[in-house]
């Protein structure tokens, strides 16, 4: 017998298979009694210990080439049955889930540019009263008048007929200014300013009036004035999306139903 014969003496598998070729039954598959005697599954690697016994066996045992290739064959089938379609699965669990982190990684790049639109919309509304208030301040024998005062502006372009921007006497763009009146500037700043706040700002509300209430009792914005008190209100709005993602057609749109911006402006005194 050989080295590798001594090795593989004390594995007790040895005795097993000669017992089971050695069984009086012979109408049973000595290669099913292989593969579940005792309750024991005989291994891919079980079976190259096997074959080198085999090889080392004395002339009492003998096993043909076939039986061994019955055995792998039986082994290696039944392992395929055992597996067959799982990979399969783990590949369509897969493709769900990452399906899901991908409509999720949308609709926050969908909630990203909405919130950038409406910060860049309230920056420009704020710019632009702050521009006006300054245009007032600059012509503050106008703008603190409470009648022909073309500052006093109540100028709606969110219904659904558009605005007519208010005309004015010289066009300081195209003429010479220099001699006009307080009167004739206002007029040309209040066309200038609505121009540009039409073009930022989508369905534009604008009311500027002296208000001592430009918040209600909730502390709610509000358009109403009650034209009192000696500081001009500068409010301006305009339509923006719904916050509330089930409403659809007309009322996903808020057409600048409250202001969304309110700017206190002293436009100084008259002495």
């Amino acid at each position: 017998m050989s080295h590798t014969c001594k090795l593989l003496q004390p594995i007790h598998s040895l005795n097993w298979l000669q017992a089971s070729l050695n069984d009086n039954d012979r109408h049973h598959d000595p290669i099913k009694r292989l593969f579940s005697a005792d309750g024991r599954k005989v291994s891919e690697f079980s079976f190259m210990l096997l074959e080198s016994m085999l090889g080392c066996m004395n002339k009492h045992l003998c096993v043909k080439p076939t039986l061994i290739r019955r055995y792998r064959t039986y082994v290696v089938s039944s392992s395929v049955k055992r597996s067959a379609g799982f990979t399969l699965i783990e590949i369509l669990i897969s493709i769900i889930l990452l399906s899901f982190g991908l409509l999720g990684m949308v609709g926050l790049q969908a909630a990203a540019l909405q919130a950038n639109r409406d910060a860049r919309i309230q920056s420009s509304a704020v710019r632009l009263a702050r521009e006006l208030g300054e245009l007032m301040r600059s012509n503050k024998d106008v703008g603190i008048a409470t009648s022909n005062n073309p500052y006093l502006i109540d100028w709606n372009n969110s219904t659904a007929s558009p605005a007519t921007i208010p005309a004015a006497t010289t066009n300081c763009l195209t003429a010479d200014c220099s001699s006009a009146t307080k009167i004739q500037l206002a007029e040309f700043d209040v066309r200038d300013w609505l121009n540009r706040l039409k073009t930022e700002l989508p369905g534009a509300r604008v009311l500027v009036c002296f208000d001592s209430t430009p918040f209600d009792a909730s502390g709610i914005p509000q358009w109403n004035c009650s034209n009192s008190g000696g500081i001009a209100v500068i409010k301006i709005g305009w339509t923006k999306t719904s916050t509330n993602r089930a409403s659809t057609g007309a009322a996903a749109l808020q057409k600048a139903t409250v202001p969304s911006v309110v700017l206190p402006v002293t436009a100084g005194s008259n002495t």
